[in-house]
């Protein structure tokens, strides 16, 4: 049992990322062993450690013999080891998501709170300050992670144990029933597409990895991606912050379409994450042969499985190729929320998509699990709605288990190798081509496509089997005519044949030696008119007589060339705006056209010095033209609204410092701001619009001319963002809480040109203003009153300035403590008693300083103790009306309690819906309950 818990406590759980590959794992083991390299030590499972361990690609758990390599190795958090990101975390945890992180104090998640389009976000701050109602929220953030979902930050730390009782008392709003959620410093954010695009994040990477190669020291990191997220988490707070702000202006600065948000809480990106996806394990291992490989089993793939598909529905317009909400299948009763999607790179998938008889019949499958679910296929992407109670989580394992079972007893999965002699021959690739689309519209219980060199198709096991083998001998029959065939294509042909050139400075021999499908379009057409299109030595494509009988030949391959030009295909040129020729929008129009061509395969794309060119078929290339047009236009816009921004900074009313110092001080720190603007050639201004809406301006005065010029744009904006940074630097906001028992003074010492003090109550404050002066009124506002020492006390009497050591303090008691005191004749007694001993109460009644003889201040300290130590409190409930007559005629109360003999004292201050009374004595509490509903103020 020892043996077993010291094994337990010596376990790591490493995290790796990207996937450990199989060739690595020695390699990565010997790194965990070594002390230099990663502080680890002699692993005593290492003989049982195989690849096989190491969970899902990622997880891999090892027992260290010595316990302080052990806790060396946790404490690290952070390696890095080849190409790999590893995190390193006590056994007992799974995922550095699963990781305990401080929470912050001063921070609430606020989740499923409904703000209509027509509302704003008030309504949230409303109710935050209804949760904390002795607090102030200073900011508030809406969480694009999550729908309806707002993180509001408070002045002050809260009392969460309060917060969640008033919290019980309100959960519904707007007949939704709100969540509240801890935020937790991670020290993390997450750059995401927010409508869940297939992204490559490798070039952020690269940037992020550059970022970083800026700073003095070496800071390590861990991130996490799939197809549409990247993950990044650090240990340095500070470095956190500033590598944010990095990548926010870089995203503000591109039209890229993603967008970047600090992670205060894992299981708010829940619906990004790598493991809300189900990834299927192969069912055996793929071999292949050259030619007619017949495998009855599915491969193993990079697919992600099936996906949480989740409030897709952001009203942002799509920059990048993306589809709209209103794409996806849904129908006024559908809820995103109902929808899984799967993988559309999976294998399961493709088959799905495009094998009918697969389709229905795992249709027939799913409704055995559950009569509610149903496959939909939508505009090539594949979805499980789920129409019942049950949770998606427990249905995607079900679903996934039956998905494996239906292949391996129904379908199945044939790859085919094409001989390298065939692939390097158009004319044999065609006769292939033709024949699969052959297949493919004769027989809907299969599927064959050409992909990655390979012949692939999917299927009824029987009927793929019987066609998979007809293919096979097919390819067998022109492999073996190849050397041949290829002679004629690839060799100059005999004079005796008669051919046509195609002209290389044609559009026609431009767009068929640039498409790939084109081509082989063109190719079949032309055998309708006896020609045969073919690729000769030194890159010529010529047209070959194949009916010598056709006296007129010639004149109808050249009509049928002229025509091909005219209505077939064109190619057109679009010139790049001038707003948008810089490396950036460049680099992004670079990335369009990338996307454009992917999704048009019947055009080529290219872009020669700020002008795009694009040709292939009439179709493709008007549909093209529109595209990029509107995109051009988009990216316009952008720039041009981005550039006008920089011709103004805002500072508002969210700008709580700023806006405060230029509108206070009667116009002193707006004058010697506006002075410092004025010699950047910049104007500050100020502005009204309503109570909400105003604040201040600054202008660009810079020449009308050189408000065109970008880079002299950027220089000022940068110089008026430097200039207010410096200005404002050396003014700060404090939120003041005083001290229990101490009230806002009727006077401060302080210097109204240099701070404002804004009371929110009467123990708490906000001071605003000058560094140095705002830290010393604070501190003047919190500190206690000095406890007098034996230094300075006098022999006879208690005085500050002449020390005696007699002296005994009780100090920091709550006003109704040394209320009761009184009320217990406590001082009384002591001066009729104790003649030759001082007592003085400190006008804030936190203290009682006694000075004289030692033993009459011992007698008088265990008095005082065995009084305090006999307190009792009762809580008695009440409006807040009740508590305000009690407070007004707090002397006509009190006078009232005297007259009926009771030692109570009442704390009405403390909280708004109840008052509590203390006593020495319980006769007191209770007699003072019958007959409180008698008296009248």
């Amino acid at each position: 049992m020892d043996d077993q818990s010291t094994k337990s406590s010596n376990c790591v759980t490493v995290e790796i990322y990207p996937h450990l590959k199989q060739d690595d794992f020695d390699l990565l083991i010997l790194f965990l062993e070594s002390k230099r390299q990663s502080g680890g030590g002699d692993i005593s499972n290492v003989d049982d450690l195989t690849f096989a361990n190491v969970q899902n690609g990622k997880i891999l758990r090892i027992f260290y013999q010595d316990s302080e390599v052990t806790k060396r190795v946790i404490s690290k958090k952070f390696l890095k080891f080849k190409n790999y990101h590893i995190r390193t975390l006590p056994g007992s945890i799974s995922s550095f998501k699963c990781e305990i992180y401080d929470i912050l104090t001063d921070k609430l998640i606020i989740k499923n709170i409904c703000v209509d389009n027509d509302d704003d976000e008030s309504i949230v701050e409303m109710y935050a300050e209804y949760l904390a109602p002795y607090n102030e929220v200073t900011n508030l953030q809406k969480s694009s992670l999550s729908y309806n979902t707002f993180i509001a930050t408070f002045n002050s730390k809260l009392d969460r144990e309060s917060l969640y009782a008033r919290f019980s008392k309100k959960k519904i709003l707007r007949k939704k029933e709100i969540v509240l959620m801890d935020p937790f410093n991670t020290k993390s954010f997450l750059i995401f597409s927010p409508k869940k695009q297939d992204t490559d994040f490798g070039h952020l990477i690269d940037k992020l990895n550059s970022e970083l190669a800026n700073f003095e020291k070496s800071n390590p990191y861990f991130i996490e991606t799939n197809s549409y997220s990247l993950l990044v988490q650090f240990d340095n707070e500070k470095l956190l912050n500033e590598i944010f702000n990095i990548f926010e202006l870089y995203f503000k600065s591109t039209s890229l379409d993603l967008i970047i948000e600090k992670v205060y809480n894992f299981s708010l990106v829940d619906r990004f994450s790598a493991k809300n996806q189900i990834v299927h394990k192969p069912l055996l291992d793929r071999t292949f042969v050259e030619v007619a490989v017949q495998t009855d089993f599915l491969p193993e793939s990079n697919s992600k499985g099936v996906e949480s598909v989740s409030n897709t529905d952001s009203k942002e317009p799509s920059k990048l190729n993306s589809t709209s909400k209103s794409n996806l299948p849904f129908d006024a009763d559908t809820k995103p929320e109902q929808l899984i999607e799967f993988n559309i790179e999976d294998i399961y998938t493709t088959a799905l998509l495009n094998v009918k008889q697969l389709f229905f019949n795992f249709q027939e499958e799913l409704t055995k699990i559950n009569p509610k679910l149903e496959l939909i296929n939508s505009n090539g992407r594949l979805f499980l709605k789920n129409s019942s109670l049950t949770d998606n989580n427990s249905l995607k394992t079900k679903t996934l288990t039956a998905l494996i079972f239906f292949f391996e007893k129904k379908a199945s999965h044939k790859i085919i190798e094409i001989p390298a002699r065939i692939l390097k021959s158009p004319d044999l690739m065609s006769k292939i081509d033709s024949k699969v689309q052959e297949y493919n519209k004769l027989c809907p219980a299969l599927y064959f496509r050409i992909q990655n060199q390979q012949l692939e198709g999917f299927g009824c096991k029987k009927i793929l089997q019987n066609k998979s083998n007809e293919l096979s001998r097919f390819i067998d029959v022109l492999s073996s005519h190849s050397n041949s065939n290829l002679a004629t294509v690839e060799t100059k042909p005999s004079e005796n044949s008669i051919k046509i050139s195609i002209s290389p400075d044609s559009l026609a021999f431009k767009v068929l030696w640039n498409i790939k499908n084109i081509f082989f379009d063109f190719k079949n057409s032309v055998k309708s008119i006896g020609a045969d299109l073919r690729i000769e030595q030194d890159q010529k494509l010529s047209l070959f007589n194949m009916d010598r009988s056709n006296s007129v030949w010639e004149a109808k391959v050249k009509d049928y060339l002229e025509e091909f030009e005219k209505k077939q295909v064109k190619t057109i040129k679009l010139g790049v705006p001038e707003n948008l020729r810089n490396k950036i929008n460049i680099d992004i129009i670079k990335f369009e056209l990338k996307e454009q061509e992917k999704s048009l395969v019947s055009i080529k794309v290219e872009l020669v010095e700020n002008e795009i060119v694009a040709f292939g078929y009439c179709k493709a290339v008007d549909i093209f033209t529109r595209n990029i047009n509107k995109k051009l236009k988009y990216y316009q816009n952008n720039s041009e609204t981005n550039f006008a921004h920089k011709l103004l900074v805002v500072i508002n009313r969210v700008k709580s410092v700023e806006y405060k110092i230029l509108q206070g001080f009667n116009g002193k720190y707006f004058k010697e701001f506006s002075d410092n603007l004025n010699q950047i050639q910049a104007i500050l201004t100020a502005y009204y619009k309503n109570e909400t809406d105003n604040g201040f301006k600054i202008f660009c005065n810079l020449e009308k001319s050189e408000q065109q010029d970008v880079n002299k744009v950027n220089i000022w904006h940068q110089r008026v963002l430097e200039s207010r940074k410096n200005f404002f630097n050396k003014f700060t906001r404090q939120a003041v809480q005083l001290p229990h028992g101490k009230t806002a003074p009727s006077k401060v010492d302080f210097d109204p040109e240099k701070i404002i003090i804004e009371w929110k109550s009467g123990t708490q404050a906000d001071i605003i203003g000058e560094k140095n002066e705002v830290e010393r009124v604070k501190n003047n506002l919190v500190k206690k009153e000095k406890l007098p020492e034996s230094s300075d006390l006098s022999s006879s009497q208690f005085n500050f300035s002449k020390p005696n050591e007699n002296t005994f303090l009780i100090s920091d008691l709550k006003w109704f403590q040394i209320r009761i005191l009184f009320e217990e004749q406590f001082f009384k007694h002591l001066s009729d008693n104790y003649k030759d001993l001082n007592v003085m109460l400190d006008t804030q009644l936190t203290r009682i300083c006694l000075s004289g003889n030692k033993k009459e201040i011992n007698k008088a300290k265990k008095m005082a103790f065995k009084i305090l130590e006999k307190i009792l409190g009762a809580e008695i409930e009440c409006d807040s009306a009740t508590l305000d007559q009690m407070q007004k005629n707090e002397n006509q109360f009190l006078s009232y309690l005297k007259d009926q003999n009771l030692k109570c004292v009442v704390d009405t201050k403390s909280n708004t819906d109840k008052f509590i009374v203390y006593s020495t004595r319980l006769e007191d509490i209770e007699k003072f309950k019958s007959i409180f509903s008698n008296f009248k103020f």
